[in-house]
């Protein structure tokens, strides 16, 4: 029949070990913590080395995605063992920016400047929510192929996983011109790397469909 797809064992044991990182995605957004405690530096200078260290991490995510590509996606057959490592490398990235995100959250910025934490956690939640659409919509069309090719209108599916930040950075930057004559050092423009940087991801999902009639 047309409409039949095998999809790779190989690609539901992806699915499957894929599902705690997605889980432990939407439960960082949802669960994110509210500012308390000491606020942060008056000239803001503590958060420039926590934008240098996201800019590390979120390469580590990005070279766990294309690992995940090359090591599983456009295989003919993986392990369950290779599987779980590939995973793995994404893992640890993810763990350590999540850190990072609540860090940054749960730290007010100073007085007459407290909205600043919301502007620019925004920023940083905006690369977990696109890490998360990507991830679920890989998952979707493993477990759903019928529907990825309805959709896509093939059984090759390509798509991007884009790490694009920029707007809620630049929001959160003119918000602190028209507040403060405050310089960060590194200047506000370094900032926005994170999100102006277009990082893409591309799966080449080979779903195998039966065109016998």
């Amino acid at each position: 029949m047309a409409d039949e797809f095998t999809v790779p064992s190989h690609y539901i044991q992806l699915a499957k070990e894929l599902g705690p990182l997605i889980a432990q995605i939407q439960s960082a957004v949802i669960n994110r913590p509210v500012p308390s405690g000491l606020p942060r530096e008056r000239n803001l200078g503590d958060i420039c080395p926590l934008f240098d260290e996201i800019a590390v991490v979120v390469a580590e995510l990005t070279d766990a995605l294309n690992n995940a590509d090359s090591k599983v996606l456009i295989q003919s057959s993986v392990t369950d063992n290779e599987i779980r490592g590939v995973v793995e490398t994404l893992a640890k990235p993810l763990s350590h920016y999540i850190g990072i995100y609540h860090a940054f959250c749960s730290r007010p910025f100073p007085s007459g400047l407290e909205e600043g934490v919301y502007l620019f956690s925004a920023g940083l939640e905006r690369v977990l929510k696109q890490l998360l659409e990507g991830l679920e919509r890989l998952t979707m069309i493993i477990e759903r192929p019928e529907k990825a090719i309805e959709k896509f209108g093939s059984a090759t599916v390509h798509f991007n996983i884009i790490f694009d930040a920029t707007d809620e950075f630049m929001r959160a930057e003119e918000w602190l011109k028209s507040k403060t004559q405050i310089i960060v050092c590194p200047p506000l423009g370094s900032l926005l790397g994170i999100g102006s940087v277009v990082i893409a991801f591309i799966l080449g999902l080979l779903i195998g469909g039966n065109d016998d009639s």
